[in-house]
């Protein structure tokens, strides 16, 4: 049935001068429209319209759209009021406007912004019937810009569709609502060319999203660029302000930000995989969470701010190398100065996942980074690790010294190493380097190196501790998951009769074959290897006196004290000893090397010949030999006293 074309033009008027006068009032609603759209539709008109400038408003009753809707005009709507839109497609232009409670004057007239709370917008697939969109209900147009704050925004949006609302927009614009998202059932979808923005910037409003999970959520898409979620002018007084949004239908990783600074617009958009350069260069980083979230903020300023960041990732998206380093991961920032991702403390995740309006999700992970310094209006964040510090142990233990002969030292040590890991490691170097210990006047040689018990750590036979052969093991050594060894070294050490202590500290390095990651880790005091043990104290080595000590005199009276006179440390040198009276005669003369045994008995010929010598002070002079060159070293000369 077709109508004149003057018929079709008195019914439009018709139509929209019942709209504009009246409003929509009626307690069942839903029959009525649909007449009136089948008939607009016989007049070859697109579903339910409101022509610009015309107003349809929505008190406290419920309305159902049973086809597409085009809004030019003011779709005005009151707290109570639910507009069940169960059509294919929604088209907001730029000029239209959804005016709430606060909007309308006496005279009708409709100011900006809308600053109430306005009705419901509850996107329902109930009555669709389109196997071509598979039941997918699309927004054409938001009309709304998220950049300039300028457009149409829905009061509230309740979305009812387990088929979905995608976000299609042919006029290249943005969906707003102002007050709140409520997920009932589905996701809402954004496509190559708009963003969803949820909250009110006129009045400072940042908005509400509820009934958020893992099934229900906003889904930004995979590709380098589109859209994003953006939440209005929030500051502290808002809260920790959730963004509960995917990169697909599949993956779930929303995030969370807590903005101490000044109020401002944030957006967030995550995509599932990470290169190397942000958006550019190698893709895939498996020490990485496979996703990116690019966050931005309104101004590009990098003041003195108190943002906290919250990422969360479901396990799925974890890199091979990422799951077993979990515990030790953190957020990463590209630093675009440096161009590379950047390293800061790790920061063990929260488990189960809790950035959900339902039940904690099992195998998600949430991590926090905080910001001393605002973030840009366009920051790209993810997931990595530091290497575990209990990786590797190792041990280091002075066994014992050992004074010789010749006045060096044979100093013991036993290292022990462990592969602490759930896997082999490559390429351990133990590295010791003697050089930092000891004082550039003393010298050692090695004695022996061996290790007890493990066959592929392999000794380095040129290890002196000196220079380039400060390696105790070849990079060929590897030990399997939780294998230790012991390695003992004994070296020979002059101290050019210096005495003090002196500190020593060894360090072990390893490669994990799989990840490349190379761990480092300094030794212990002492033989416990284990990590939480480790106190990283060096090594003392305390070297005695060797100064030859002369006492002042003795007593040779045969009651087992002082009978000899003994000269400490001398069986470390060749001495010689000659002793005078008051008279300046020859007593006594060791002739040959002293051996601490002159008893006070006078050994030279004269008239005390094999005499004990009376009680006095005796004169000597005493030469101090190199034992191991013969040169003369010392020539003490003093006084010492006899008493019986």
């Amino acid at each position: 049935m077709s109508f004149p074309k003057y018929q079709k033009n008195l019914f439009m008027s018709i139509l929209h001068h019942l709209f504009h006068t009246v409003g929509c009032r009626f307690q069942r609603l839903t029959l009525f429209i649909g007449l009136v759209l089948l008939s607009v539709n016989s007049m070859a008109q697109t579903g339910f319209y409101t022509a610009p400038g015309a107003n349809f408003f929505v008190h406290g009753d419920s309305v159902g759209l049973l086809l597409n809707v085009i809004n030019k005009g003011n779709f005005g709507s009151k707290p109570g009021g639910v507009i069940k839109f169960m059509g294919i497609e929604w088209y907001n232009d730029t000029t239209a406007s959804f005016p709430d409670e606060s909007s309308y004057s006496a005279n009708f007239t409709i100011p900006s912004p809308a600053k109430g709370n306005g009705g419901i917008f509850l996107f329902s697939n109930a009555a669709v019937k389109a196997p071509a969109y598979g039941l997918t209900q699309i927004i054409t147009g938001g009309g709304f810009s998220a950049l300039n704050h300028t457009g149409p925004g829905f009061p509230s949006v309740y979305l009812d569709n387990a088929y979905n609302v995608l976000l299609k927009s042919t006029n290249a614009s943005d969906v707003q609502i102002r007050n709140n998202l409520h997920f009932m059932n589905g996701k809402f979808i954004l496509g190559d060319n708009g963003s969803l923005y949820v909250g009110n910037y006129e009045i400072s409003k940042p908005g509400t999203i509820t009934g958020y999970t893992d099934k229900n959520y906003v889904v930004t898409g995979n590709s380098l660029t589109g859209g994003y979620l953006y939440r209005a002018k929030f500051d502290g007084n808002s809260g920790q302000v959730v963004f509960p949004v995917g990169a697909s239908i599949d993956t779930y990783t929303p995030a969370a930000i807590t903005n101490n600074g000044s109020a401002e617009d944030f957006k967030v958009r995550p995509f599932n995989t990470v290169f190397s350069e942000a958006t550019t260069g190698t893709q895939g980083n498996q020490k990485f969470v496979q996703t990116t979230w690019n966050i931005g903020k309104e101004k590009n300023n990098t003041a003195a701010a108190d943002v906290n960041v919250v990422l969360q990732h479901p396990a799925e998206l974890e890199g091979l190398f990422f799951t077993n380093e979990r515990d030790s991961s953190y957020i990463t920032q590209f630093n675009t100065n440096k161009n590379a991702w950047d390293t800061v403390p790790t920061n063990k995740p929260s488990t189960p996942g809790t950035l959900t309006t339902g039940s904690p999700l099992i195998d998600n992970y949430t991590n926090l980074r905080s910001f001393t310094t605002a973030l840009t209006n366009n920051g790209y964040f993810s997931k990595t690790y530091s290497p575990k510090t209990n990786i590797l142990g190792l041990a280091k233990n002075l066994d014992s010294i050992v004074l010789n002969p010749d006045a060096s030292f044979n100093v013991y040590f036993s290292f022990i190493v462990q592969n602490q890991s759930g896997r082999v490691l490559n390429n351990i170097s133990i590295s010791d380097n003697l050089v930092n210990t000891f004082t550039n006047s003393m010298t050692w040689k090695i004695l022996s190196l061996t290790h007890l018990s493990h066959t592929t750590v392999n000794l380095n036979p040129a290890f002196t501790g000196i220079d380039a052969d400060t390696l105790l093991t070849k990079n060929t050594t590897s030990l399997a998951a939780g294998e230790a060894d012991t390695i003992k070294l004994a070296l020979k050490l002059n101290t050019n009769k210096l005495s003090g202590t002196f500190y020593n500290t060894a360090i072990v390095s390893a490669k994990d074959p799989i990840t490349n990651d190379v761990y480092t880790e300094y030794s212990s005091n002492g033989l416990n290897v284990l990590a939480k043990n480790r106190n990283k104290t060096p090594i003392p080595i305390n070297a005695p006196n060797l100064k030859l000590h002369i006492p002042g005199g003795f007593s040779p009276n045969n009651d087992g004290v002082n009978d000899l006179f003994v000269i400490d440390n001398s069986s470390l040198y060749n001495i010689t000893v000659k002793m005078y009276n008051r008279w300046q005669n020859l007593v006594y003369d060791s002739k040959g090397y002293y051996n601490n045994d002159w008893d006070g008995v006078c050994r030279e010929p004269g008239t005390l010949f094999n005499d004990k010598l009376p009680e006095g002070t005796y004169f000597y002079i005493i030469e101090v030999y190199e034992k191991a060159t013969g040169d003369l070293f010392q020539r003490p000369v003093g006084f010492i006293t006899l008493k019986r």
